[in-house]
């Protein structure tokens, strides 16, 4: 393998040079990246989506299954460096067996979990304990239909009970196998088994569809309400490496005002927070918050709060480790600041010389104060991941707008 391919395939799995040169010289990837003898040419044309003996590929060909001689080390970290897609990782599976079992170890690595395969993902990573491991953030999906109970076999179950019975003597007794045995239904016992079966799990994601929020979130989003050792001892396995906790918006059309259901008291390590503004008031913020992250996918941006979060912040001492707060919004920011300056009382609330008053308070605070917009070209605002949102002035864009007093405005367009 050239230098040059050596460092390029460095740069993509994050494997030293040296340590591919070592693989290089054991034989374990080919120095020229042409096949291995025992392959057959079938093998060889499945890379191209047909299977033919009688193909004799060429030079372009050799070079496309030269991937077949990599080891699973490497090959796991291509795909994950490429995409997080399920789909692409599918179609990677389908394109020869040779793919499968790393494509799957990647599948279940990427912690995309939907709310009904919770029970199932858990078996998967009791039983690969090396793949709990490198499984540091996991999102949850629910699916179009409310997820109220949840059936587990009875070979899910007996894991479940296994990992109890594994805890620290203190803490597992026979009542807690017996309120398991008993609470096996709810989804909120399989996802409190999932993140404490996770060692270094640090990040979590929800990514509701709709609103109201479903039961599956608003109860790991919220204090458990009954008395249950098991619960609690599974919060205490968690909590302290939780530290990031992101609520996207997938569905603008907000029900009711859902700050009542939504309290992160139990998760008391967090210092990362992301939210959506229907969401959020004072009592859901964690004391020891220091990254609040706001989406604010609709009018009215929630002013108000801002400057009451301001109070507490500077006046009245509260989340003294709060440094970074960013607006995250989905309108472009020449429009938002429109809508500042032009739009309808009831529809901007507060007066674009009062905006302006608050984004220079913030502005001059020791918290790193930033708003960001949706980039245009992508597709809807689901999640706030690196290369979503761009940062942009808002009070400079209001500014800007305030000096076109002669344009005449037409919402319609």
């Amino acid at each position: 393998m050239a230098c040059q391919d050596q460092e390029q395939l460095s740069r993509m799995t994050g494997i030293e040079v040296q340590e591919l040169r070592d693989w290089e010289r054991r034989g374990i990837i080919a120095s020229d990246q042409t096949p291995k003898a025992t392959e057959t040419a079938g093998e060889k044309g499945a890379v191209h989506g047909h299977y033919d003996k009688t193909h004799s590929p060429g030079p372009t060909s050799k070079k496309a299954v030269g991937i077949l001689a990599m080891p699973d080390e490497i090959l796991l970290n291509i795909v994950l460096s490429i995409d997080k897609d399920t789909t692409n990782l599918q179609h990677f599976a389908l394109t020869h067996r040779r793919f499968r079992n790393v494509a799957h170890e990647a599948l279940v690595r990427t912690g995309i979990v939907p709310l009904r395969s919770i029970p199932k993902y858990f078996v998967l990573v009791s039983q690969n304990p090396g793949w709990a491991l490198h499984i540091k953030h996991i999102e949850f999906k629910d699916g179009s239909q409310p997820v109220k109970h949840v059936k587990a076999r009875q070979a899910t179950i007996d894991a479940g009970l296994k990992m109890i019975r594994a805890m620290d003597a203190r803490y597992a007794s026979k009542d807690m196998e017996e309120e398991f045995s008993s609470y096996t239904q709810p989804p909120l016992t399989w996802t409190y088994l999932l993140l404490a079966s996770l060692p270094d799990l640090n990040s979590v994601s929800v990514t509701p569809n709709r609103y109201p929020l479903p039961v599956s979130y608003s109860e790991l989003l919220t204090s458990p309400l009954n008395d249950s050792p098991l619960l609690d001892r599974l919060l205490d396995l968690f909590t302290p490496r939780l530290n990031t906790l992101e609520i996207n918006t997938a569905d603008p059309s907000y029900g009711p005002d859902q700050s009542a259901t939504i309290s992160l008291n139990h998760l008391y390590c967090l210092t990362s927070l992301t939210l959506p503004a229907v969401l959020i008031s004072h009592s859901v913020l964690p004391a020891n918050i220091e990254t609040l992250r706001i989406t604010a996918d609709d009018i009215p941006v929630p002013w108000s709060w801002l400057r009451a979060l301001h109070y507490m912040r500077y006046e009245d001492g509260c989340f003294p480790h709060l440094h970074k707060l960013q607006l995250l919004f989905s309108l472009p920011c020449r429009s938002l600041a429109y809508f500042v300056v032009y739009g309808v009382k009831t529809l901007r609330r507060w007066e674009d010389t009062e905006v302006l008053e608050l984004l220079h308070e913030w502005g001059e605070g020791d918290v790193v104060f930033e708003t960001l917009f949706f980039r245009r070209g992508l597709e809807g605002p689901s999640g706030v991941g690196e290369g979503k949102y761009e940062k942009a002035c808002l009070a400079h864009a209001i500014r800007r707008v305030r000096e076109e007093t002669g344009r005449a405005i037409d919402f319609g367009v």
